[in-house]
């Protein structure tokens, strides 16, 4: 939000203790967003009221806070740090899995092709450079993918507290990674 670093750090401590002592989730509905936006907005909320105590005056908001404080891409950044955190999670819990496997280093180039959207070296070069043919290459990059699909959606059905949800958190994770 624009605040040093210090400063962030104890007004995250005392949101966090706020929101543990209160227990106040009532307010929380799912039907009016996620909980990602609900803690965003009370974060917002906590800052704005915690440096008006500490200024001991009403505070023009306009003048004397850091724009991101009042900022609604603030929870922008927040979604781009937890998808980025997941996204990587994902990744590398695929690579744990693939790590044992007999082909990892061709495993390991399509994925990497995989994750940068296909781009990267051919499949003829792939299949030349490890003795196999193209459509063995092929096969394995559609295994590879599916693979992927299945340990982003497990993670993602992590983040949620039913899987009717994964669907909506995958197409906001997506949505959030392509507009970075």
């Amino acid at each position: 939000m624009g605040l040093p670093f210090h400063e962030a750090e104890d007004l995250t401590q005392g949101f966090l203790t706020k929101l543990i002592q209160n227990e106040n989730w009532s307010s929380a509905d799912p039907a009016k967003g996620t909980l990602r936006s609900y803690l965003c907005t009370g974060l917002r909320r906590f800052v704005f009221d915690e440096l008006g105590k500490r200024r001991r005056r009403p505070l023009d908001y306009r003048e004397e806070l850091p724009e991101a404080v009042m900022d609604q891409e603030v929870g922008g950044a927040f979604d781009k740090a937890w998808a980025i955190q997941l996204f990587e999670r994902a990744q590398r819990r695929l690579f744990m899995e693939i790590s044992s496997s007999p082909d990892f280093q061709v495993s390991r180039i399509l994925i990497q092709k995989i994750l940068a959207g296909g781009v990267g070296v051919s499949n003829a070069e792939i299949a030349a450079d490890h003795g196999l043919t193209e459509d063995a290459v092929k096969m394995r990059t559609l295994r590879l993918k599916k693979q992927w699909q299945r340990v982003l959606r497990d993670e993602v059905g992590k983040t949620v507290s039913s899987p009717e949800e994964i669907d909506v958190e995958l197409r906001h994770l997506i949505t959030v990674l392509s507009h970075g």
